[in-house]
């Protein structure tokens, strides 16, 4: 398997066993030439994330909502579980949010266009979990 790194990725994850390369990506931070076309991988810190769906929100929609006129599957790989980022137990400084609200805000975007987001408590499980779809979205291409 080929996987391919966005270049603005910061933080890249290391796919031991795995050849890669880096380019530029329209949407997400990782993916396969194979299923370029049809999935979004994105990896979101828990601040990340926050500050995509706060100060960032607008840039994010639209990467988004280009992914869905494409017909494309959009994955968010967070890092850590949500509750811990409803709860703000990443948070570094006082953020004025409360967690009934980011839930709802993930739920919005969740069912308004259709974002699974995953679960990762380590970067290591988060680079398995994201090889595991890829090859799972590769068998439902191949049906």
């Amino acid at each position: 398997m080929i996987i391919i790194i966005d270049t603005r990725e910061q933080l890249p994850l290391s796919f031991t066993g795995h050849e890669t390369f880096s380019r530029k990506l329209d949407e997400g931070d990782y993916n396969t030439t194979d299923l370029e076309d049809k999935i979004v991988i994105e990896r979101k810190s828990p601040q990340d994330l926050y500050q995509s769906i706060t100060s960032d929100h607008q840039r994010f929609k639209r990467e988004i909502k280009r992914a869905i006129e494409k017909k494309k599957k959009f994955y968010i790989f967070i890092e850590g579980t949500l509750e811990d980022f409803y709860w703000l137990r990443w948070a570094k400084r006082d953020i004025n949010m409360k967690p009934g609200t980011l839930y709802k805000i993930i739920l919005t975007m969740k069912e308004r266009y259709g974002l699974i987001f995953v679960e990762c408590i380590t970067r290591e499980i988060m680079v398995t979990k994201i090889i595991e779809t890829i090859e799972k979205e590769r068998t439902q291409a191949r049906e």
